[in-house]
C-alpha cells in the first residue's frame, strides 16, 4: 500500500514539475511557457531613436515618420495629371442622380445663407425613389426559359 501512494505522489509531482525554456532574445532560462521571452524587457526592447530631417521644412526631429508634423505631411503639391483625373471623376459623379441631389442640396444651403435665412433641409419627397412593382412570375415567363421554377420542383 505504501508503494501505491509513493507512485501516485511521483505522478502528481511530475505533472507539476516546472519545465525551463530559453529566452529567444537574451538566452536566459525561464519558466514561462506562454512566452518565448523571459521578461517584458526582452519582449519589448526599446526603440532605436534616429535623428531625421523633414523633407518639407528641413527641421530636425526624432518622430517615427519622415515628416516632422502633420502640417508638413499633409502639405503636398498635386500634379496636373492628378488634378485632371480628379476633375474628371468629380464631373462623372455630378452626372449621377446622387451627385445631382448632393449638388442641389449644397446650392440650396449656400443660397439660403446668402439671403440670411436658415436652411430648412430637404424634404422626403425630393429624395423619394419609386419602387418598381413586381407582378407574378408568370408575367416574366420569357426570362425563365430553360429554368424550372421553385413551385414546379
Amino acid at each position: 500500500m505504501v508503494k501505491i501512494a509513493t507512485k501516485r505522489r511521483k505522478e502528481v509531482l511530475a505533472r507539476y514539475e516546472k519545465k525551463t525554456y530559453i529566452c529567444d532574445r537574451c538566452g536566459k532560462a525561464h519558466y514561462n511557457a506562454k512566452s518565448k521571452y523571459c521578461s517584458e524587457k526582452c519582449a519589448y526592447p526599446p526603440k532605436v531613436v534616429v535623428e531625421k530631417e523633414c523633407p518639407k521644412c528641413g527641421a530636425k526631429h526624432f518622430k517615427e515618420g519622415i515628416h516632422c508634423s502633420l502640417k508638413c505631411a499633409n502639405s503636398h503639391t498635386h500634379s496636373d495629371e492628378g488634378k485632371k483625373h480628379q476633375s474628371k471623376k468629380i464631373q462623372e459623379y455630378h452626372q449621377t442622380p446622387e451627385g445631382q441631389a448632393t449638388r442641389a442640396k449644397a446650392s440650396n444651403f449656400v443660397s439660403a445663407m446668402n439671403v440670411g435665412e436658415e436652411y430648412q433641409g430637404v424634404s422626403i419627397e425630393e429624395f423619394a425613389v419609386s419602387v418598381p412593382v413586381f407582378h407574378e412570375l408568370r408575367d416574366y415567363d420569357e426570362f425563365f426559359e430553360g429554368f424550372q421554377k421553385g413551385e414546379n420542383w
